[in-house]
């Protein structure tokens, strides 16, 4: 369907949304488009519970069906982490639109092809005493890193989930755990043991493109 429009943000759907919900969406809006570097994004909700992304005129759109189908995941997987009212939704919808005309008059061609449902997603991360991600293996936890963290998952995204586990993380740059030079990001936790000894955490995940490409961990009891 082509329409006019004059603004391509927040859709005029926002209006059937308390100004709780117009703060989130605005703020999740802004959000998306710092995380998946776009600045014509669309968010909406309907009175129904569904959530809608929109990219307008993205390159994505003209990737392979499976990779628009990756792509459109990192984005409801965004949401589920970063939305308050993700337990209250029937679903997350992601599309693309591409956007013509010249002056204040323009068209948009729109398509929502994926929707996920909570179902699908699963819960938002929660604390770190309800999942395994500090375990006494360093086997064990990069295991549980990997469900939390998948290869491919963003930094930012990254660093959320993680901190959500009561882990500290720093971006740096350089040499660790016999690998070259690269960009990680070192997250640490730690625990006491009985004084003066304390279990610490060690997850190290590198980082290639703003993007999760490997993941190393270790732990282990310290003290004097």
């Amino acid at each position: 369907m082509r329409h006019p429009v004059a603004v391509f943000a927040l859709s005029a759907a926002l209006a059937t949304a308390g100004c709780g919900d117009l703060g989130q969406l605005i703020s999740l809006q802004q959000s998306i488009t710092r995380e998946f570097h776009t600045p014509a994004v669309s968010v909406n909700i309907n009175t129904g519970r569904n959530l809608t992304v929109i990219f307008s005129n993205s390159s994505t759109a003209n990737l392979p069906d499976s990779e628009q189908a990756v792509f459109a995941r990192q984005v409801a997987d965004y949401v589920r982490d970063h939305y308050a009212g993700y337990e209250e939704l029937q679903a997350i919808r992601v599309g693309f639109a591409t956007v013509t005309g010249a002056g204040p008059i323009k068209y948009t061609t729109s398509r929502v092809p994926y929707s996920f449902t909570p179902r699908d997603l699963g819960p938002p991360p929660t604390s770190g005493r309800h999942l395994p991600v500090r375990s006494e293996s360093a086997d064990s936890m990069r295991s549980a890193v990997l469900t939390l963290v998948p290869v491919g998952s963003s930094l930012d995204s990254a660093q959320v989930r993680l901190r959500h586990e009561g882990f500290a993380c720093t971006p740096q740059r350089g040499r660790i755990a016999g690998r070259p030079t690269s960009d990680y990001l070192l997250c640490g936790a730690s625990v006491s043991a009985g004084s003066p000894v304390a279990r610490k955490w060690l997850v190290v995940l590198f980082v290639d493109s703003g993007r999760v490409r490997d993941v190393a961990t270790n732990t282990g009891l310290v003290g004097p």
